[in-house]
């Protein structure tokens, strides 16, 4: 941005969505109680949030930096709570995926 070349900032952009998409995929693919909608839309905020940082800074918005800052900490509790949930909601419903691999190997199935 700083040295002018857009169309670098733009791609760079581009790919910044695309890989919270293909994030967001991974993620639902490997825990049912995460929704791939759900991390899209929490990675697409963190991003958002990350720009607006970046062209405070560059304007010399410094109060405006701070307090999108505050936000980003905000949202990364949120997205600490809903990976959380998924894996303890993982857990609650498949115990033995919760075990060591020793105890996983001497439990009996039930």
């Amino acid at each position: 941005m700083k040295s002018g070349d857009q169309e670098a900032v733009n791609r760079i952009t581009v790919e910044l969505y695309e890989t919270a998409d293909q994030g967001a995929d991974f993620l639902a693919s490997i825990n049912d109680y995460w929704d791939a909608s759900v991390w899209r839309d929490l990675f697409t905020q963190l991003i958002n949030m990350r720009i607006q940082v970046i062209l405070s800074i560059l304007q010399g918005n410094y109060r405006n930096e701070i307090r999108v800052f505050d936000r980003i900490q905000d949202l990364a509790v949120v997205m600490g709570d809903y990976l959380a949930r998924g894996i303890l909601l993982v857990g609650l419903n498949h115990p033995a995926s919760m075990m060591s691999p020793v105890e996983a190997s001497t439990a009996t199935i039930q």
